[in-house]
């Protein structure tokens, strides 16, 4: 036995010992890998950790697991009364440090799902998942090809994320593409939205868009406001999304996992902030601020009207809480509805879901599915009944 301890232990590059001396600084110096700036996959807002942080973090975890493992074994060689204890933390560590890399690996390879503001990897990796097709405009629609509009008439539908189809993954779903089923091929339905978009940028685009519609149906939702109060030095300022701090903010920018629990506490905190609600009634009623926006308006209606092409709108609330956005959406539906504008309230459409089946999530105030396909199904009755559009 003496003999077989000297042969393991002893001195030499051959060794036992060395090797595994050299694997434990191996396994050291791997293990901060992850502390490297991470690869980094390009998304629509933020950058991303990108699969050379996942490998990081596998290596990483493994070699660190050995090197305690190692230790362990090295520990009960000096008592052998220790080796089920040694063995039985060597199980615990090494299921341990394998189940953490998988959930890992989880929310880096497979977990997708948006937030208000895709400020989470999550969010980022749906939005390079699901928000396709994106056309010679940018716009996430096919091409406005010249055969695809041969012997058609066109409805641009203008918007920001509402209207774009934030957080709903297949752009038929989103109720410009109910809309389009709904009223035939005899038309087709552009949908010219960007998130984050307001009437400003809205306007402006419809002004370069190059080909003429042959009807309109604007979206409107309570933040577009925020074109006028910004201009009026009005932002709501106090509600900040809460940044991690420096203990685990390299955890959260390095780890899908830390990412992703630390946005699911944050977010639904900020999407439920008393503070803004307050915000929204004071503004919301300020008859400078509504008188502004009314201006923002009249543009898409002059628009029109030099043109000669038939208008709608579709208002959105607060979906969550659509008693805060309330004045806002009758002051919108009565200004449309007095130029003789058909307008549709999304608060009517929806009033009998629940607040969890109006949203996506928790964490994303965002029109959910069935919201969509109620406002495309309701907005293309409003729009046959309005003479706009017969189905085909």
């Amino acid at each position: 036995m003496a003999e077989r301890e000297n042969m393991l232990y002893a001195d030499g590059p051959r060794s036992l010992k060395a090797r595994l001396a050299r694997w434990r600084g191996a396994a050291l110096l791997l293990g901060w890998l992850p502390l490297a700036p991470p690869a980094a996959a390009e998304g629509p807002f933020i950058e991303i950790p990108g699969f050379g942080n996942l490998a990081a973090w596998w290596i990483s975890g493994v070699g660190i697991a050995a090197v305690v493992i190692y230790t362990l074994w090295r520990w009960q060689q000096r008592n052998p009364a220790r080796i089920a204890v040694a063995r039985g933390l060597s199980l615990g560590i090494a299921a341990l440090v394998v189940a953490l890399l998988l959930v890992e690996s989880f929310f880096h390879l497979i977990y997708a799902r948006t937030d208000l503001v895709s400020i989470s990897f999550g969010s980022v990796r749906w939005f390079q998942r699901y928000f396709h097709p994106v056309n010679e405009y940018g716009y996430r629609d096919l091409p406005y090809s010249d055969e695809r509009l041969e012997g058609k008439r066109l409805l641009a539908v203008l918007g920001d994320s509402m209207a774009a189809g934030h957080g709903t993954r297949d752009y038929h779903d989103r109720f410009s593409g109910v809309l389009q089923e709904e009223i035939g091929d005899a038309w087709v339905v552009a949908t010219l939205a960007m998130i984050g978009w307001g009437p400003d940028l809205e306007y402006d685009n419809l002004m370069h868009f190059p080909r003429k519609p042959d009807a309109l149906v604007l979206s409107v939702y309570y933040n577009d406001i925020e074109d006028v109060t910004t201009a009026l030095d009005k932002n709501f300022q106090p509600v900040q999304l809460q940044r991690p701090n420096l203990l685990t903010a390299w955890f959260v920018m390095h780890s899908y996992t830390f990412n992703f629990v630390y946005w699911s506490i944050v977010m639904p905190t900020f999407l439920h902030d008393g503070a803004y609600e307050a915000y929204l009634a004071e503004v919301l009623n300020d008859e400078v601020v509504w008188s502004g926006f009314e201006a923002k308006l009249q543009p898409f209606l002059d628009y029109a009207a030099e043109r000669n092409i038939p208008v709608a709108a579709v208002v959105f609330p607060m979906l969550h809480r659509p008693d805060i956005t309330c004045p806002f959406d009758d002051n919108v539906l009565a200004f449309f509805r007095e130029k003789g504008v058909p307008a549709l309230s999304v608060a009517e459409c929806v009033a009998d879901l629940p607040p969890e089946a109006r949203i996506l999530n928790n964490m994303d105030a965002h029109p959910s599915d069935l919201v969509h396909e109620r406002v495309g199904h309701a907005l293309a009755d409003l729009l046959r009944e309005s003479g706009i559009t017969t189905k085909d």
